[in-house]
């Protein structure tokens, strides 16, 4: 991924700016899923940074690996569709999204809550948002991956083993 698609995925708009405002291409497209900084950032609903990317004329065309635009993630999504319709998009339709597996429709997997659904869903809604991202085995690489945190990737029991001159909180008594 680029700089400026990691910034506008995670929601780093001043950043956005910043690389913009320096010569990033708008309009790059990452190896493998053929995202532009706009599908990252409509992917997550990071409205301020689509705004900011708005502001350079970004290419409203480009399809990802799956034919998919930014504005059909932006669809999805009641809170960041008017900045696409200010540009002159046409909303896809929900019938559409479910093909595209942009959406799907909700439903519970054995051993789930209905809150485990409220991340990803409208509310009053029954459908979700699918999800898009690598599947992971080991748990911490998929909390790392949902929650930013690089640190909750790292397995705290072999870095203690490989480092026994630390000392932790509970070896002093806290």
């Amino acid at each position: 991924m680029t700089p400026l698609s990691i910034s506008a995925f995670w929601g780093y708009a001043n950043i956005a700016r910043s690389l913009l405002e320096n010569g990033a291409n708008i309009n790059t497209t990452n190896t493998g899923t053929k995202w532009t900084a706009l599908h990252c950032a409509a992917f997550q609903g990071n409205g301020p940074v689509i705004m900011r990317l708005m502001m350079h004329n970004p290419d409203l065309t480009p399809r990802d690996n799956k034919s998919r635009t930014a504005a059909d993630y932006a669809s999805a999504m009641d809170s960041i569709w008017p900045l696409f319709a200010d540009a002159g998009c046409t909303r896809t339709s929900k019938q559409r999204l479910i093909e595209m597996e942009i959406v799907q429709k909700a439903h519970l997997e054995p051993g789930s809550t209905p809150r485990d659904l409220a991340h990803f869903s409208r509310p009053g809604s029954s459908y979700a948002m699918r999800a898009q991202g690598p599947a992971y085995a080991d748990p911490n690489m998929e909390v790392a991956a949902i929650t930013g945190d690089v640190l909750a990737a790292m397995p705290e029991e072999p870095f203690m083993n490989d480092h026994p001159s630390l000392v932790t909180l509970n070896d002093v008594g806290y």
